[in-house]
């Protein structure tokens, strides 16, 4: 158990860039507990390491700065990494020593292998020199490109969004990205293509047919499936805005074929709307879920969305909704630490429909609230109400309206 927890010790410092970390257990009798020890970690961290240099050797066509930049955990210290962290990271060196072989294989060189590594001291404890050395091997070229399997759309049409030609250098990343996606945002690919006309099920694959000398024959199979129609849209998280407000938003409505482009839009209007947390509802792993059914043919879509933690107040959609809205804002903020200390929150607010409770002076927390209300309201005006407000009773069925002295 100790030696383990000194190995998950080291882990983390060496993660933050202390490579000559020293942990040390000291082990003591409990004098509390009967038959137990008590474990102490003295831990000297050192100074943290850095990488100073990097050398590339073997490489005659793909430039060192390509190959420097391809990188994206293991910088240098050179000018153009000024903003990037320079401490060596081990658990993200593999990955990276894979987007150098990916460099090469960018630029037609399909053989290309990373010979050797080696990584030493530059300034002792302090700073390190990496060297890389290749095996390029030859350059290749496309020269014929046939597709099967594609009944929707022709050669020529899926041709002129690979656009590749015969005579191009074999660029296997780029035709990847065109193929599946994961190129530049908006650019158009195959996988999107048919997607966007409800093929969610498709799939293609290169398959290298022949090569010849430096060309390289290169068969896309396509197998299509068949459409997916919208089954379940599900919002998640949405605990003080109204289901409508988000659902106005969407584009992916149950009995649609499933699109692409159209899930990528309600993704975007969703986090545009202010409500929510827009990195939350765009992360691919914990903001939105697409569960498909290739049995039945339909596709679930899940967002779950995260409401930002604040006491301002922001409406949107008809009377009903800001009506609704208001009610549910006036029952959270009721029994909120910031009205119990008497001390309001500064912002800008938006108006609601009568009846309304009302703090005129830009340091308010609420504009809006419903007559249901008034109860709640009386039972709790002399434990959550600042004094120095004046409660001023409009007509009969309306809440007090409550305002700063003139």
């Amino acid at each position: 158990v100790s030696k383990t927890s000194v190995d998950i010790i080291k882990r983390y410092y060496k993660e933050k860039g202390f490579l000559n970390v020293k942990v040390e257990p000291q082990v003591k009798k409990d004098t509390v507990v009967k038959n137990a020890i008590r474990v102490n970690f003295a831990v000297d961290r050192g100074e943290k390491v850095r990488i100073k240099t990097i050398n590339f050797y073997g490489n005659t066509d793909v430039s060192d700065f390509k190959l420097a930049k391809s990188m994206k955990k293991t910088k240098s210290a050179k000018f153009y990494n000024f903003f990037s962290s320079k401490k060596y990271n081990e658990k993200e060196y593999p990955n990276d020593k894979k987007s150098l072989i990916s460099a090469f294989n960018e630029a037609g060189y399909r053989d290309a292998r990373l010979v050797s590594d080696s990584i030493y001291y530059v300034v002792p404890g302090k700073r390190l020199g990496i060297d890389f050395r290749f095996d390029e091997g030859k350059k290749y070229y496309f020269r014929d490109i046939t597709w099967t399997g594609n009944s929707v759309y022709t050669s020529e049409a899926l041709n002129s969004i690979l656009q590749i030609g015969k005579g191009d250098v074999y660029d296997v990343v780029t035709m990847q990205e065109r193929l599946t996606g994961g190129g530049k945002q908006g650019e158009m690919d195959v996988s999107k293509l048919y997607r966007d006309n409800g093929y969610l099920f498709f799939n293609v694959q290169p398959v290298e047919m022949n090569v010849a000398g430096d060309s390289v024959d290169v068969e896309m199979r396509i197998v299509e499936g068949k459409q997916a129609t919208l089954n379940n849209i599900i919002i998640n998280g949405n605990d003080l805005t109204n289901e409508k407000v988000v659902r106005r938003q969407i584009f992916t409505r149950p009995g649609y074929l499933f699109s692409q482009s159209d899930f990528e839009r309600s993704i975007r209007e969703i986090a545009s709307l202010g409500q929510f947390d827009p990195e939350a509802i765009t992360d691919p792993s914990t903001g939105y879920s697409i569960i498909p059914d290739q049995m039945n043919n339909t596709v679930d879509i899940v967002y779950n969305v995260t409401e930002k933690p604040s006491s301002q107040l922001e409406l949107s959609g008809g009377r009903k909704d800001i009506r609704r809205h208001c009610r549910s804002k006036l029952q959270q903020l009721l029994h909120t630490p910031l009205l119990r200390q008497g001390s309001l929150a500064s912002g800008t607010s938006r108006r609601c429909p009568e009846p309304f409770v009302q703090v005129p002076d830009q340091r308010y927390v609420l504009h809006g609230a419903v007559s249901q209300l008034r109860g709640a309201v009386a039972l709790r005006q002399e434990a959550y109400i600042p004094q120095h407000i004046r409660i001023l009773q409009p007509p009969d069925q309306l809440l007090p309206r409550l305002e700063y002295p003139q």
